[in-house]
């Protein structure tokens, strides 16, 4: 018979925002991918998913080159993070 084993934790399921964030909208709307984006920013596609999800915010050496590939100044894209409504 073997031991009886522990039950493994599930990590909390973080909720998914009712509306598409404004982020993914924006690049969309300007035709982008996240590979697009990728190549322009060097941020993994799963981390330019994650801040367009609200997961996380771009590293400051992300943050000029993200707002430039989405054509927008640094400031707009912290009021994205900062002011989400």
């Amino acid at each position: 018979m073997r031991p009886p084993t522990k039950a493994k934790r599930r990590k909390p399921r973080r909720e998914r925002p009712a509306r598409p964030n404004r982020l993914h909208v924006l690049r969309t709307q300007l035709g982008l991918t996240l590979h697009d984006v990728f190549k322009l920013t060097g941020a993994t596609q799963a981390a330019i998913s994650r801040w367009e999800n609200g997961q996380g915010e771009p590293q400051e050496k992300f943050r000029a080159k993200y707002a430039a590939a989405l054509g927008i100044t640094g400031r707009e894209l912290g009021a994205v993070f900062y002011d989400p409504e």
